[in-house]
């Protein structure tokens, strides 16, 4: 088995894979990481928010309904829509979050 020696091209592929180990360039990914972990924390909260405000208005939807007279049949249908939508709401909200996540 014979071998050619190509030192100038030797020393360039060495220095190829370390690279991107540069001292600059590893600031450069942990600083891309931090930024990508921040947005993913705020994406959280705002998901959070949504489902927090959905579930109030949930409930406050059926506080309503609760304390409506039961001779106010119209009102009482009314109301019971307005909590059978708030809960849709919900799940709604609940399902864009899943989906988000994929």
């Amino acid at each position: 088995m014979s071998e050619i020696r190509a030192l100038p091209v030797d020393t360039l592929i060495e220095g190829v894979p370390l690279e991107p180990l540069a001292p600059d360039q590893i600031a450069i990914a942990l600083a891309a990481v931090g930024q990508l972990e921040e947005e993913s924390r705020q994406l959280e909260r705002r998901w959070t928010l949504r489902r927090e405000r959905a579930r109030y208005e949930a409930e406050r939807a059926r506080r309503q309904y609760d304390a409506v007279e039961p001779e106010n049949r119209l009102v009482a249908r009314s109301l019971e829509r307005t909590w059978e939508e708030k809960l849709r709401a919900i799940e709604t909200v609940e399902q864009e979050n899943a989906l988000s996540r994929l």
